[in-house]
């Protein structure tokens, strides 16, 4: 009866899934095609509980998956764009920049040619300054822009011993993190961590690697 190909992940492309599915008929064969999904993967495509009840309700599971996975995709593409023209406008600076350290000028012997190339190379180094000044601020994080922090725990048994200095260092990490979203006047929303913990190679499959939900 011809191959049946099972798909285990959502592809973030329509393109990759036909070529997918695709590969259950070949040359006329007879072959068949379905998706067996996990509820966690789906998360990145903003899929959750709502969302999977109502597929559940209303049997219509290709319809809302497909309109999400769209929905990513967009949201991606136009994220890799706004990427694209922000790494152009640093090329351009870094450019400018470069520039103007060529120009940086020489120490003269000539009083007067001194004092021009002092009045230059003050303004240069004020404008190199201010470039390396920009360039090495960090980032300002504003709601609703969510920041997700993975935290990934050796579990394994060698490292038992290390278990309290792991729960200090959370504690520390959870608490520098509120205070300086207090500071920044950051929601709480913006702020989202997952733990997951890798334990020794002979544990069940289960217990190999676990992790919670973003929270």
């Amino acid at each position: 009866f011809g191959v049946h190909v099972i798909q285990t992940f959502l592809s973030e492309e329509i393109s990759e899934e036909t070529q997918i599915m695709g590969r259950s008929a070949r040359q006329g064969d007879p072959g068949s095609f379905s998706m067996i999904l996990s509820s966690l993967d789906l998360e990145k495509f903003g899929i959750k509980e709502k969302e999977l009840k109502i597929m559940k309700s209303t049997e219509k599971y290709y319809d809302v998956l497909d309109k999400k996975r769209k929905a990513y995709f967009d949201d991606k593409y136009r994220t890799t764009i706004q990427h694209v023209e922000q790494i152009e406008d640093d090329h351009d600076k870094a450019m400018e920049f470069l520039s103007k350290l060529k120009q940086v000028p020489a120490v003269y012997d000539d009083p007067h040619s001194k004092l021009m190339a002092s009045s230059t190379s003050t303004m240069l180094k004020n404008d190199i300054k201010d470039f390396l000044t920009l360039r090495n601020q960090c980032p300002m994080l504003e709601a609703p822009v969510t920041s997700r922090t993975l935290v990934l725990m050796d579990a394994t048994g060698s490292m038992t011993c290390c278990i309290n200095k792991t729960k200090n260092a959370v504690k520390t990490m959870f608490t520098r993190a509120f205070e300086i979203m207090a500071m920044k006047n950051i929601t709480s929303k913006s702020f989202e961590v997952q733990f997951a913990v890798y334990r020794n190679y002979n544990a069940s499959h289960g217990e190999l690697l676990q992790y919670s939900g973003w929270e």
